[in-house]
């Protein structure tokens, strides 16, 4: 025990009745479209799909006004979300047909082209990844003049045989079975718009339209809304507003398309966040959660809603993404292990608040944490998973401490134990969430982490208490741990004295640190019924424990490894390789070998228990130099498995 600490007592009951725990914290988002077929983007892809359990759901902005052209308008223009900016303003006469989805010829009739959406969606489908369609904004052509709000829409009629028309494509291109597994979202904050505020019929009747379009193509297709922003001081204002209007336009209004009552829904979405700037420099929880309160308020006057599934996909710790260190010095916190802690945090109480508390369907929450692109230098602290190493668009990434909180969440079991403690403040400023696997591992995430972005403050001891658990010979005992120095590159970077542009040997050192570390080494446990572990806990930190029985079966041999030679940040030659992630709750990290063409001996170059992720980046290449790639996965108990098929880099 560390000196000074409280100590907190915590029970986890192994033999309590579980409860299914699923993934739904496994949702992204960014805005817009068009970035997701740029370099950068398809590198981001690559990381997110890296690893077991990994993201299920992403959510994009402007898939019907996607444009075609990447990232150009975001680097030429400095376009934050990528389109170039019309909406009723004098433009360029080619910039008002900069959508490409849906034309209108000379004789008036409609013209489709799915190309920008299949170079998206195909991205996100080739990554093991479904998709949240969200139907914002409406495209030019359908507009009452191309140069007009993107709100405005001139025929409702035309509006639904569109979205007939892109649901279909849709089922053509990936298959009724796979759409139906997704989302079809009406819009995104549709509070943002004041005459829909002044008069939602504008919106209800788009939603209606736009529902009956999808529910014509195939009835078992999940839509709903509305994506309100949460309401806080005058932010917000019209949010209760429209979501008032919709919960009670579907259950008893007048259909605008059909004249019947109400409007078909299959789940309800908000968007709280833990603050904003310029309203906090505290992000919070109870921000969060008290605004989704609200919002389950105004549902007890549904109960015919209650029990649909129920979204915040922009669960995010705060708004305005696209600020970073240099607009506001505190979000800071989006380079360190704060944001992690949040997040892990959100996560537990989410359990305890929305779904136990509230009696809510809770099934994704969407984390709008992948604008890559507003991350415009090491470590600018905008909302995004990974840093370049030079600027946009680098592909050359390393990762936030961010990024380790979903690997390690995805390492929980998929049945939820329950925990008991008497302590003060448990669940609110420290708690644990027991999960055990189909497979008899044992994951418990314990945090300890009070909303505020001061660390150097109440340390704790979690006194972690297994009873009845019944280890069984050759168990393993893993921890993981995040927190200031542990999976933290910011921390190694800072360290290092904040180098604009590190040396390579100094990323190199960043590379060996950005992973989910252990805080110590794997130790073995002895038979037993119960187990006691005493975790010291620093503010803001995040332990991930395991308990992991011996198994015969042997790991998967890992996929082919595919590469290429780029330059990376430091102007040297290096070699990124990726394969398929390997699903096995037993798996521990990979080994990588190398070898010169035309030589025979392999030599491993990845360190031990570094390459959690099934991506690496091979620094230390020589230029002109053939090399040939093998992978091989590992375990916890130190078992290997077969060495995979290679890879010649050129």
């Amino acid at each position: 025990m560390m000196p000074n600490n409280v100590e907190i007592p915590i029970e986890v009951l192994c033999s309590g009745k579980p409860e299914v725990f699923d993934n739904f914290y496994g949702a992204f988002g960014y805005g817009n479209t068009d970035f997701t077929y740029t370099a950068p983007y398809k590198r981001q892809y690559q990381y997110l799909s890296a690893y077991n359990n990994h993201g299920e759901y992403m959510r994009i902005h402007n898939i019907l006004t996607s444009h075609g052209q990447g990232d150009k308008f975001f680097i030429e223009d400095g376009q934050n979300y990528g389109n170039p900016q019309h909406d009723g303003q004098p433009t360029p006469p080619e910039h008002y047909y900069y959508d490409k989805v849906v034309s209108r010829v000379e004789s008036g009739v409609l013209r489709y082209n799915w190309e920008t959406v299949d170079q998206a969606y195909d991205v996100i489908v080739g990554s093991n990844m479904k998709l949240i369609v969200e139907a914002c904004y409406i495209p030019s052509a359908l507009r009452s003049h191309p140069s007009a709000p993107s709100y405005d829409l001139a025929d409702y009629n035309e509006w639904h045989d569109f979205i007939f028309e892109f649901v279909t494509h849709l089922i053509n291109r990936y298959g009724l079975e796979e759409v139906r597994t997704w989302y079809f979202e009406v819009w995104n904050e549709p509070d943002n718009v004041k005459e829909w505020v002044e008069n939602p019929a504008y919106f209800l009747a788009l939603y209606d339209y736009f529902v009956a379009a999808v529910k014509a193509v195939d009835e078992k297709l999940k839509v709903g809304g509305p994506a309100v922003k949460q309401h806080f001081g005058s932010f917000g204002a019209g949010a209760i507003t429209i979501f008032k209007a919709f919960m009670d336009h579907c259950s008893k209004g007048i259909n605008y398309k059909n004249g019947m009552k109400g409007s078909p829904l299959d789940f309800i979405s908000i968007h709280c966040k833990g603050g904003r700037p310029g309203f906090s420099r505290n992000p919070s929880t109870q921000t969060m959660f008290d605004s989704i309160k609200e919002y389950a308020e105004i549902l007890e006057d549904y109960p015919e809603f209650k029990s649909l599934e129920f979204f915040n996909d922009e669960s995010d710790v705060v708004w305005s993404g696209n600020l970073g260190v240099d607009n506001e010095s505190w979000l800071n916190f989006r380079n360190t292990h704060y944001f992690p802690g949040f997040v892990c945090k959100m996560v537990n109480q989410y359990i305890t608040i929305v779904r136990k508390e509230l009696g809510l369907n809770l099934t994704i929450v969407d984390s709008d944490n992948c604008h890559l692109h507003w991350e415009k230098r090491l470590f600018s602290g905008n909302r995004s998973q990974f840093t370049p190493f030079f600027t946009y668009p680098s592909t050359d990434l390393l990762r936030k401490s961010i990024f380790n909180a979903y690997i390690l969440l995805g390492k929980l079991g998929n049945e939820m134990i329950p925990v008991a403690s008497a302590a003060d403040g448990f669940g609110n400023k420290f708690g644990a969430l027991a999960t055990r696997s189909s497979s008899g591992v044992f994951s418990v995430m314990v945090w300890n982490f009070e909303d505020g972005v001061e660390d150097d403050i109440n340390e704790r001891t979690i006194n972690l208490n297994f009873s009845d658990l019944n280890v069984p010979v050759s168990s393993k005992l893993v921890h993981y741990r995040i927190d200031k120095h542990h999976s933290n590159a910011h921390q190694v970077w800072a360290e290092m004295g904040k180098p604009k542009r590190p040396t390579l040997s100094q990323i190199e050192d960043l590379r060996s640190r950005e992973h989910l570390e252990m805080l110590e080494p794997v130790k073995d446990i002895a038979k037993t019924t119960d187990l006691f572990l005493a975790l010291d806990m620093p503010m803001h930190s995040i332990s991930l424990v395991m308990i992991v029985p011996a198994n015969e079966e042997v790991l998967n041999t890992p996929s082919t490894p595919e590469g290429s030679r780029e330059i990376g940040g430091n102007g040297n030659e290096q070699v990124f390789l990726s394969w398929s992630p390997i699903k096995s709750d037993r798996f521990s990290h990979y080994e990588v070998y190398r070898r010169e063409v035309g030589t025979e001996k392999y030599t491993k170059i990845s360190t031990d228990y570094s390459v959690d992720i099934s991506v690496y980046v091979d620094s230390t290449v020589q230029h002109q130099v053939s090399y040939e790639y093998v992978v091989a996965a590992v375990d916890y108990f130190g078992h290997t498995s077969n060495k995979s098929s290679s890879v010649v880099i050129d």
